[in-house]
């Protein structure tokens, strides 16, 4: 047997016996002295080595890697600066991942680690799991605060509300969406929200602000915002009014993207004046690289500049969400 370490699932409790991800079949294991009780469907992380198999921690209590599939889980990615207060029209978003049915508000206080924020009352937000992130199996939902949630795939009826925590049961074909809302009278709360395999909760995983960062660009990047004076990419004038313009993404995205803009974009080609960008499309996007059209008015043929934001607030944007 080789040296190593992976991820199992507990599928008999005494005496313990676990399957290891990509096995077939369950094998004989032992616990180490700071391993408690565990359960059928406990996600635990194994060390595999000529002595045998010992489980050494259960999925989030700090061994491996944070198991929660819902990103932004404590509300601290905010690419799209949403403010406290700030109303969210239908089927739009607020913090990274984070969107609504019909609207809501959200109202909170900043905090570096993410914080708890409130719903409006009779108000909803959700966040839909990508299907390749769910295979079939058991998992649970946890949460602090007042509000109520359910979870089911895209496409069904959604069930009744519970408290945390809820169970589902995948069956791998869809969707999964995880929805909070602030039913009946009055305001809720919402933090700390982790979904992960098993049907017992584990303490909430904080991941770091990279990696989270990182999770939330593969759906949603934006470049500019700020102060205005942003650059955001190079790129060439093929004619007195048409640029044409190129940007690596840091983060490959899920899927084409779709391209939005606000405020002023300037493209500038080292003298005189930046002339205003009055339009701006896709040109051939891949998942990690997308070229850009603009149509501006005097540009020199031929010659480089760059697209950068001209005011406070204009930026570009590229959405790939689910």
């Amino acid at each position: 047997m080789t040296d190593t370490w992976t991820w199992a699932t507990v599928t008999q409790a005494s005496p313990l016996r676990i399957k290891v991800d990509g096995d077939t079949s369950a094998l004989n294991a032992t616990t180490d002295n700071l391993v408690g009780s565990l359960a059928v469907d406990d996600r635990v992380r194994v060390h595999l080595h000529s002595d045998g198999i010992i489980v050494t921690g259960v999925q989030g209590g700090g061994n491996g890697p944070n198991p929660n599939l819902i990103i932004n889980g404590n509300f601290r990615t905010n690419q799209r600066e949403y403010t406290s207060g700030t109303a969210i029209a239908g089927l739009a978003y607020s913090f990274d991942r984070w969107s609504t049915f019909a609207g809501a508000t959200l109202t909170f206080t900043t905090a570096p680690q993410g914080q708890p924020v409130t719903i409006s009352s009779d108000d909803s937000i959700k966040q839909i799991i990508e299907r390749a992130s769910v295979p079939t199996g058991s998992y649970v939902l946890s949460w602090e605060g007042t509000a109520s949630a359910r979870v089911y795939n895209t496409g069904s009826t959604p069930p009744s509300l519970s408290s945390s925590p809820v169970v589902f049961t995948a069956d791998g074909l869809a969707d999964v969406n995880v929805e909070f809302l602030a039913s009946g009278a009055g305001t809720k709360t919402l933090s700390k929200v982790q979904f992960e395999a098993g049907t017992v909760p584990t303490p909430f995983a904080l991941g770091s602000v990279a990696d989270e960062l990182a999770e939330c660009q593969r759906y949603y990047q934006r470049r500019g915002a700020g102060g205005g004076n942003v650059h955001i990419s190079f790129g060439w004038a093929t004619s007195a009014t048409d640029v044409r313009l190129e940007l690596d993404l840091p983060v490959q995205m899920r899927a084409a993207p779709t391209l939005t803009s606000a405020a002023t974009l300037e493209f500038y080609q080292g003298t005189g004046s930046g002339m205003a960008v009055t339009s701006l499309l896709l040109a051939g996007p891949d998942l990690s690289h997308i070229g850009m059209k603009g149509d501006v008015s005097g540009a020199s043929e031929g010659v480089p500049g760059y697209l950068y934001s001209a005011s406070s607030g204009s930026y570009i944007a590229f959405d790939a969400e689910l």
